[in-house]
């Protein structure tokens, strides 16, 4: 009877012993399990981040491209400002060049006209009430006595001399 209940205690111990034994098994096969599935949670998360950090890569080089762009076009922008600044200032300057060499050939004329005879300027006046303005110009070139210092550009400066003179002495002086 010793025996059998000795035997009976170390089956029993025995029978607790695998019992602890594949509870602990269990335990270590769900806790590894529990961590493949933290693992597995965790490579997706760094897939998911890897993904989005590419995302972003690209995105933060679409924008580089567009901002490269952008300054590219600005820069066009800037060299064609630049250049019809530079164009507006010749046309001003070639303008105002243009202006100061009307201004003194409108003087050289009315001073020219105001040295000529009184006979000279009533045939002239006459030539120039009686005709337009081709046949004038015409008569100032070919058949005036002052044919050969007029030149075709002055026309319109001795035409202002002599509308001038007509005016002032409409006005009496």
């Amino acid at each position: 009877l010793l025996t059998d209940e000795r035997e009976y205690k170390q089956q029993s111990v025995q029978s607790e012993q695998e019992q602890e034994y594949d509870e602990e098994q269990d335990y270590i096969f769900k806790e590894n399990d529990r961590i493949a599935k933290e693992n597995d949670h965790i490579a997706k998360e760094k897939d998911r981040i890897a993904k989005e950090n590419n995302r972003i890569a690209k995105e933060n080089n679409r924008i580089a491209k567009e901002n490269d762009r952008i300054a590219k076009e600005k820069d066009r922008i800037a060299k064609e400002k630049d250049r019809i600044a530079k164009e507006e200032e010749a046309r001003i300057a070639k303008e105002k060049n243009r202006i100061v060499e009307e201004k003194e050939k409108k003087v050289k004329w009315l001073k020219w006209w105001s040295e000529i005879d009184e006979e000279d300027k009533s045939n002239t006046i006459e030539i120039f009430q009686r005709n337009d303005r081709s046949e004038f110009e015409l008569w100032l070139q070919t058949k005036s006595k002052w044919k050969t210092d007029i030149r075709l550009g002055d026309v319109d400066a001795i035409c202002f001399a002599i509308d001038t003179y007509l005016m002032f002495q409409s006005m009496g002086y």
